[in-house]
């Protein structure tokens, strides 16, 4: 379809009112063995996006993963990104009670694992900060809600001149730099 202008090479337009479960475009790859078939494969050579979705329905999810999978759903490889963000969710100015990103694990599995892990791994990349979290109200920058008896906040550093823990407030008044507050009725020692 070379001679393309503002057509397209394939449109699919259902506008039947009925409720019933359907595809309007199913691809089945139905054959376990077939490890080398990818059902979908687009690629984009010009400098426009290769997958577009307008979701206009308002309860519903614009994109659902089902995945057995033991590795990863998700799997962006060796983007080569340079100035903008590998994953960018922009201007979400909607929200009222929802958030931004909700992740949740209910696995009873003991094996050491980071339900969350950032890495810079390059020793030359002084000018990365790992997160960076910036609050414009009064709420909360950072909140942690620990239920369990273990450690909530451990840090773990190989500083040799700088701080391990630095905090700056030169807009203090009234306030704390750190407020400690321990309200146990228990009598043990402890320090």
């Amino acid at each position: 379809a070379d001679s393309l202008t503002t057509g397209a090479a394939l449109s699919v337009v259902s506008n039947s009112a009925d409720a019933s479960a359907r595809n309007l475009v199913s691809i089945h790859n139905d054959n376990g063995s077939a490890a080398g078939a990818i059902p979908l494969r687009i690629q984009q050579d010009a400098s426009n996006e290769a997958l577009y979705i307008d979701s206009n329905g308002g309860t519903s999810t614009a994109i659902y993963i089902d995945s057995e999978s033991s590795r990863a759903v998700i799997d962006i490889d060796t983007p080569q990104t340079s100035l903008g963000a590998v994953i960018n969710i922009n201007d979400a100015d909607d929200l009222n009670t929802g958030g931004i990103i909700s992740a949740t694990s209910n696995s009873a599995s003991t094996g050491t694992r980071s339900l969350l892990y950032l890495l810079n791994n390059n020793a030359l990349a002084t000018g990365a900060t790992i997160v960076e979290l910036v609050q414009d109200s009064t709420g909360d920058a950072l909140r942690i809600d620990h239920n369990a008896d273990g450690t909530a906040i451990q840090v773990d550093s190989d500083a040799t001149t700088a701080n391990a823990v630095d905090i700056t407030a030169d807009s203090l008044t009234t306030g704390k730099i750190a407020h400690l507050l321990s309200n146990s009725s228990d009598t043990s020692t402890r320090e």
